[in-house]
């Protein structure tokens, strides 16, 4: 079951042989691509920002406004909408959905690498992952098992292959951390590897592959990082309100408070967009961060937002928290990870907390999906509507686009 051309997936014992239906084509190839700014996602797209935003508080709905109202992503920037769409696929139907994409746009995707890129290694974990249930399992544990082990030395250490457009690529993080757990949870069945993989480690040598090159450049992946954490210290400074459709009565613990602290600085962001209907701005410009985050790490700038949040109510103390006392304290909170963070650094708290938010997600199609929406979700989802001055698509019951709750380290 490889897209690529590394070979047929095992075919487990009494199934067919006939895997024509799982591969897809190997697509012509050109010079490898080097490091390019890209930074055409645009900034003004409400469907988008809508998607963005709730796929990163591990709301399933994204996919479908994904799929449905953002194919222009798909022709302009065919691999990130991909690394988007595959992502946000929480649900069977989902992934076979996303399994449908990866095969529409894989060419364009891969266009100018060529295989021993981990552009063609993503694309294969990301269809592997669309098999990963039920009788098919085995099948993408074998597509998953061969990704690894093309990309690894005999002692399981990472080679050095063709990177990707970005300075730090999130989304094949992301993919490996899912592929390295699965890959470990199959040792030594059916004939396979005897050897599993320490996973932080084998991370920390991708990220150090991405930030060797930076050296080179001059640049470093925490730029914007530690300029969206200073932007929301500045918004928290201020002492914002929480909007009125998050301000519960009652007490919350920190994962709900977190969706009014989101609330309160996704606010702040929109009144700066220069999108007529809801800019407040007389001058309006979004935070420069937020320009500059598809290009430097293949996610949403709302992504960036989620994660930097979650990180400061992290540190914000014990719940239970309060709609009247959420924003200070989601304030101190921001000032103490600012001084952790100068530190131990930036970016092992950013993977860390981005992790913790994914890993569940990845996993979903295997896993029951929540039977209820978590506290707060569905207000939040209605508030990301509104605010975007999008009508809410129907139908959206909770067993057809099921919510992660958001995970604080």
């Amino acid at each position: 079951m490889m897209w690529s051309s590394w070979g047929n997936p095992p075919i487990a014992q009494g199934e067919s042989s006939d895997t024509s239906g799982y591969f897809y084509p190997l697509p012509s190839v050109s010079q490898p691509v080097g490091y390019v700014h890209q930074t055409n996602i645009d900034l003004n797209d409400q469907d988008f920002l809508c998607a963005a935003m709730l796929h990163a508080c591990g709301d399933s709905l994204s996919f479908s406004i994904l799929g449905n109202r953002c194919q222009g992503l798909a022709t302009r920037r065919p691999a990130f909408f991909l690394d988007t769409f595959t992502r946000a696929a929480q649900t069977v139907d989902q992934v076979k959905s996303a399994r449908d994409k990866i095969d529409l746009h894989v060419n364009d995707a891969l266009e100018g690498y060529d295989d021993d890129s981990y552009a063609v290694i993503l694309i294969d974990i990301q269809g592997g992952r669309t098999f990963d249930w039920g009788n098919d399992e085995k099948n993408a544990i074998g597509t998953i098992e061969q990704s690894i082990l093309a990309i690894t030395h005999e002692n399981l250490c990472l080679r050095e292959l063709k990177l990707r457009c970005y300075r730090l690529d999130i989304p094949l993080y992301l993919y490996m951390s899912y592929a390295l757990r699965r890959f470990n949870d199959y040792v030594g069945v059916d004939g396979r590897s005897e050897q599993g993989i320490e996973i932080e480690g084998f991370l920390q040598q991708l990220v150090r592959q991405h930030l060797v090159r930076q050296q080179l450049g001059g640049n470093t992946s925490t730029d914007c990082l530690l300029s969206c954490l200073r932007w929301c210290v500045d918004v928290l400074e201020r002492q914002p309100n929480v909007p009125q459709a998050l301000c519960w009565e009652e007490l919350l613990n920190a994962p709900t408070a977190t969706y009014q602290v989101i609330g309160a600085l996704w606010t702040e962001w929109l009144a700066m967009a220069p999108k007529s209907g809801y800019c407040a701005s007389p001058s309006p410009s979004p935070p420069a961060w937020a320009r500059d985050v598809p290009g430097e790490f293949g996610i949403s700038a709302p992504e960036v937002l989620v994660t930097v949040a979650s990180m400061l109510m992290s540190e914000a103390g014990d719940g239970p928290f309060h709609y009247k006392t959420v924003i200070r304290r989601a304030r101190d909170g921001a000032r103490a990870l600012s001084t952790a963070v100068r530190d131990t650094g930036m970016l092992d708290h950013f993977l860390r907390q981005l992790r913790k938010n994914n890993d569940q997600r990845m996993l979903a199609p295997r896993l029951p999906a929540p039977s209820v929406l978590p506290r707060g979700a569905k207000d939040f989802r209605d508030f990301v509507f509104s605010s975007l001055g999008l009508p809410l698509p129907q139908p959206q019951s909770d067993p057809i686009h099921p919510v992660y709750e958001l995970v604080l380290s």
